[in-house]
Formats: C-alpha cells, sequence, structure tokens
C-alpha cells in the first residue's frame, strides 16, 4: 500500500479518533496559542492572501507563519511513516505536542523529470490529515540518504544528462557514510542544483497555494556535512564556496515559493576543502547564518541535541557554536531534533537535559522555539516519547517569541 492510500484509508476514520483523543492542538488553524507561553494570532487578508502572525513576546512580522512549540519526528520509508502518523494522531500522547515533523524525500517524490504527482497527492493527504487533529506540519524536504546502497537523487539522474560531473559520477555523491546530490553543480545548466531547486520549488508552491497552507509550520533543509568520499572533491567540482551558494539557492527557492513560512537549514559540519582546521567550518556556517539574517524567514538548526558525551568516533559540531551564540538565538527561527540515538546515555541523562539544552538561552542551550523528538523510542532508552509529552507540556517552551532578524 502506498503512503497515499494509507492515509486516505486512515483518514476516512479520524473524526471518530478525534473524538476520542479529546484534544486541541497548542496551535490550532487559526494561530491560537495552547501549550507554549505566549498567545499567537493569525488573521488573512483578503487583498493578498498573507498571513500576519503575531505573539505577546514578539514583534509582528507581516506574512510570517509562526508556529512554535514541540513536534514528533518520524523518519522512515514513506509508509512506515504513514502508518506511525496514523497511530500518533489517533492516540492520546498527541495531546501534549503541538505537531509533526514528516520526511519527504527526493527520491520518493519525483518519478520522470518533473513529475511530481505521486510525492503531491501523498503531501495532501497528510496536510489534510494533520489539519483535522489541529496540529501543524513541519516538512523535512530530504535529499541525504544513509544507508549502503541508498540512493539520494531519482532514477531519471543516474544516467547520462547534464546532471553529471563525469561520466561516471551522475547526479549524487557517496560521502564516507551517505549519498547526497551533488548540490553544488548544474545550476544554470539543467544539472544537479537545478532539478533539486525545481523540486523544492514545486513542493513549496504546492503548500502556498494549499487550501490547508496554514496548516504547515515550516520546512527542514537536511545537515550540511559533507565529507569527501572516495571520489575526491576536484573530480566533482566540489568547493566549499559553491556549496555554501547552492545551500543558499536551495533555501530561496523554498523562500521565493512559499514566502512567509519558515525554512530551517540544519547545520553540524561544512567540510571545507581542502580539509582544514574546524575554524574554516565555521566560519562558512556563519556566513550562512549571516545570509539567513538577510532572507527572513530563513533560520538554523541541527539534527541532534546532545547534552552527554557523544560517544567512540564523533566529535562536538561546529554548528553548535552558532547555535549556542547569543548573537543569532531569538534573531533567526531554530528548529532542532532530538533523534533516536540521542534518547540514549551517555548522550542523554534525562529529558531535562536534553530539553534544557534545546530551549535554555545562551550559553547554557540553544533557546529553540521548534524541538523535534523522533518516534519509535529506541531499546535501552533514558527516556521514552509517552514520558516526552507530560514534560513539555509542564515545561513549556519559554522561546515564543518571532525572530528580530
Amino acid at each position: 500500500m502506498t503512503r497515499a492510500h494509507q492515509v486516505v484509508a486512515w483518514t476516512v476514520g479520524l473524526g471518530l479518533g478525534l473524538a476520542a483523543l479529546g484534544c486541541e492542538s497548542a496551535h490550532s488553524s487559526t494561530g491560537t496559542g495552547g501549550t507554549g507561553t505566549s498567545s499567537t494570532s493569525a488573521t488573512t487578508s483578503s487583498a493578498t492572501g498573507t498571513t500576519t502572525a503575531s505573539t505577546s513576546t514578539g514583534s509582528t512580522q507581516p506574512g510570517l507563519q509562526w508556529f512554535p512549540g514541540n513536534y514528533v519526528l518520524f523518519v522512515g520509508t514513506p509508509s512506515a511513516e504513514a502508518t506511525a502518523l496514523a497511530s500518533f494522531l489517533a492516540s492520546p500522547v498527541a495531546a501534549d505536542f503541538d505537531g509533526v515533523q514528516l520526511t519527504y524525500a527526493w527520491t520518493d517524490f519525483e518519478g520522470g523529470e518533473g513529475d511530481y504527482s505521486a510525492g503531491l497527492t501523498a503531501l495532501d493527504m497528510e496536510l489534510q490529515a494533520v489539519a483535522a487533529a489541529q496540529k501543524k506540519l513541519i516538512l523535512q524536504v530530504e535529499y541525504k540518504q544513509f544507508g549502503p546502497m541508498a540512493h539520494a537523487v531519482p532514477a531519471y539522474m543516474r544516467g547520462p544528462g547534464p546532471w553529471c560531473a563525469t561520466a561516471q559520477d551522475c547526479g549524487e555523491y557517496q560521502t564516507p557514510n551517505a549519498t547526497m546530490p551533488m548540490v553544488w553543480q548544474g545550476l544554470g545548466t539543467g544539472g544537479t542544483a537545478d532539478r533539486l531547486q525545481a523540486w523544492l520549488k514545486a513542493m513549496a508552491a504546492h503548500v502556498a497555494s494549499s487550501p490547508e497552507r496554514m496548516t504547515v509550520a515550516g520546512f527542514v533543509l537536511p545537515e550540511t556535512a559533507v565529507g569527501q568520499g572516495t571520489v575526491s572533491y576536484a573530480t566533482v567540482g566540489y568547493t566549499p564556496a559553491s556549496y555554501l551558494t547552492a545551500l543558499e539557492g536551495n533555501a530561496t527557492a523554498l523562500l521565493n515559493a512559499a514566502p512567509g513560512i519558515p525554512i530551517f537549514q540544519y547545520i553540524n559540519q561544512f567540510s571545507a576543502s581542502p580539509p582544514s582546521a574546524a575554524a574554516s567550518d565555521l566560519t562558512y556556517l556563519k556566513s550562512y547564518a549571516e545570509w539567513a539574517r538577510a532572507h527572513p524567514p530563513v533560520g538554523i538548526g541541527c539534527p541532534d541535541v546532545v547534552p552527554g558525551t557523544w560517544g567512540a568516533g564523533y566529535t562536538v559540531p561546529v554548528g553548535y557554536q552558532v547555535l549556542l551564540d547569543e548573537g543569532y538565538q531569538g534573531v533567526l527561527p531554530y528548529n532542532v531534533s532530538i533523534q533516536k540515538s540521542d534518547y540514549l546515555a551517555p548522550r542523554t541523562t534525562g529529558i531535562d537535559a536534553s530539553y534544557g539544552l534545546a530551549t535554555q538561552p545562551a550559553t547554557n542551550g540553544m533557546a529553540a522555539p521548534f524541538v523535534n523528538w523522533q518516534d519509535p523510542t529506541p531499546a535501552g532508552a533514558v527516556f521514552a516519547l509517552s514520558d516526552v509529552g507530560p514534560y513539555v507540556k509542564a515545561h513549556p517552551d519559554p522561546n515564543t517569541a518571532q525572530p528580530t532578524y
């Protein structure tokens, strides 16, 4: 059964499930505040079709959709995510969360070149279901794939075409631990960059014109880490400057197609070339943050919130230095995630430690308005998702003010 078909099946019975759920979202489709410490309202101008959101703790920014809070993150195949979403929305656990973050992989979304029909159908079904549950949806537009033999681009881009850097290297690049599109390649020539941005524009434009537009709380772009694989950076035309330009171009594609919806670029490492000191990576990540400051509502975030020890083979991401910088907190919108491995010791000692790093101000925390908690809980976890809901409801995220830029 496809993701779209699964969503259809359980959307039909959602009304009964909601009656049993007995919950009201922290942020309804009209933007009313709930679990947060400030109320939020949204009005729509019939003349312009834009939305103005305002909070009692922040200034009004015309056109900004602002729905901060705690979200549940689902990562998996389309069918697995559809099943998990159905279960979550029908469960009492949903009452304590503001919404969900779902992943939308480029490889699943686009069939033939420019054919987004299957992906958009599934997205519409999920938008409708999340809206009916009075929750919000964050779209993680996933173009990185982790795992052996994973592909990062649609099938048509794995053969000859303007998306090839060499005769053997078409569309995607294998890093030491992931496969990703060569996002820096072919801008303006129909190459990888153009095809990726075409997908981003199509998805964002569809959301912007959807009756459920106000259900969407943001877009998340994948982590910045690259890493040189067995094929050299030089062979495929990678430079840190071209990569930075590509990341900015990806956010711009979303921004232009769906103005007013926050965009979060996850940052951790950058992979300057040739390999260099962490200070060089920090320079590029700060450059992105400064670019975001000039392009609201673009923001930043990270894929792992780790208050404890990262473990063997890991180092604290350079991006943490940006996220912990009080010069960016409250200025840019932040979206951070506690993923499955972050539920385990020694990465964390408990919910309070993880939530503290996510929400406390500098220099002890990231002051993030959006916090995501991955489901399902892994075996051996220090805490479970069922523990998170009551905790965050009793300890609302204080970072509800709109970004000031």
